[in-house]
């Protein structure tokens, strides 16, 4: 039962086509936090984590992105971030979050994509995010 994220409407669909184009039909997922708002939202939410599944963790970040809940889904990629578990998934959903246009790109977004990838072992890619989230 392999869905597949699509980002032209922030949900999944059953085909395993992969379409990279970002929506530009749905303004509404513009989110205008601060990046430490988001931040500190985002961690909160680690903290609330109570299942240990990894693959219900990852249900319930797309679940929560599918419902324009951006700092709950970060919160539950961070979570299988720090567990190294789901690794490619995230990185998938992610890469697609960031080239959503309709979403504000935060450092933390950026900076727990870099971590996925720092975690993945792929530093080439993780290097510019982190720099990016510091805003250099």
């Amino acid at each position: 039962n392999n869905k597949n994220y699509s980002p032209k409407s922030l949900k999944y669909n059953d085909s395993l086509s992969k379409s990279t184009q970002p929506s530009t039909e749905n303004p509404k997922l513009t989110t205008t936090k601060t990046n430490q708002e988001t931040s500190n939202t985002s961690r909160k939410h680690v903290a609330n984590i109570t299942t240990s599944n990894p693959k219900d963790i990852l249900k319930k970040a797309r679940n929560s992105l599918n419902n324009n809940q951006i700092d709950t889904a970060l919160g539950h990629y961070m979570n299988l971030v720090k567990s190294s578990e789901k690794l490619n998934q995230v990185v998938d959903d992610l890469e697609k979050v960031i080239s959503d246009p309709h979403i504000n790109n935060t450092a933390t977004i950026l900076q727990t994509l870099a971590d996925a990838y720092t975690k993945s072992g792929n530093f080439e890619k993780a290097l510019p995010l982190y720099h990016k989230a510091l805003g250099r």
